[in-house]
C-alpha cells in the first residue's frame, strides 16, 4: 500500500544509483513464466555500455512491466510469427540513458497518439487507463521524458530517456 501512497502523493524517488540493464533483466525474468505472455518472445538488446542512473529500482520497474505488458496486449490477436517484443538500451548522448519496448501489434491510432499518457484514456475494454499516466509521472519525477510513435514497420514502440549519472559508481 505504501508504493501506491507515494505514487498518489508524487513523493520523490528514492534516488540509487542503479543500472538500467539489470532492472530490466530482472522485470523480463519475473516475466517469463506469466501465462499473458504465452507464444511471445522478447528479445532483449541491453547496450553493455548504458551509464547507470539514479532512481527508484521498483518504479523504474514497475514503468518497464506496463510497456511490456502493454504491447503484450495489443498483440494478442497477431499471428505467432508476430508476437515480439525487442526491449532495448542505448546512450542517444553521453548524458542520457534510453530504454525502449517495441512491438509488432496493432500500433498507436494517429488520431489518440496524444492522448495515451492523460488519465483514464484506454483502448482496452477492461484497462483502466492509468498505466501510461503512472508511467509518465514516473520518468518525469526521475528528470526523464517518455514518448510513443508508431513503427514503420507495424507496431509501435514506447521509450523513456533519463539523465545518466555522471561521475563514479558511488
Amino acid at each position: 500500500m505504501g508504493k501506491v501512497r507515494a505514487l498518489v502523493k508524487k513523493e520523490k524517488p528514492r534516488q540509487e544509483l542503479l543500472d538500467l540493464n539489470q532492472a530490466i533483466q530482472d522485470v523480463v525474468d519475473l516475466l517469463l513464466g506469466d501465462p499473458l505472455l504465452q507464444g511471445l518472445s522478447i528479445a532483449m538488446e541491453l547496450n553493455p555500455d548504458v551509464k547507470m542512473i539514479r532512481g527508484d529500482r521498483i518504479q523504474l520497474q514497475q514503468v518497464i512491466l506496463n510497456l511490456i505488458l502493454n504491447s503484450a496486449a495489443a498483440m494478442k490477436n497477431s499471428p505467432p510469427t508476430q508476437r515480439k517484443i525487442i526491449v532495448r538500451t542505448a546512450m542517444p548522448d553521453s548524458g542520457t540513458v534510453k530504454a525502449s519496448v517495441t512491438d509488432f501489434g496493432t500500433g498507436i491510432d494517429e488520431n489518440n497518439i496524444e492522448r495515451l499518457f492523460e488519465p483514464f484514456y484506454t483502448t482496452k475494454p477492461e484497462g483502466l487507463g492509468m498505466g501510461l499516466s503512472i508511467s509518465q509521472g514516473i520518468v518525469k519525477a526521475h528528470g526523464g521524458t517518455m514518448e510513443a510513435l508508431n513503427n514503420p514497420d507495424g507496431g509501435a514502440t514506447f521509450a523513456f530517456t533519463l539523465p545518466a549519472h555522471e561521475g563514479d559508481a558511488s
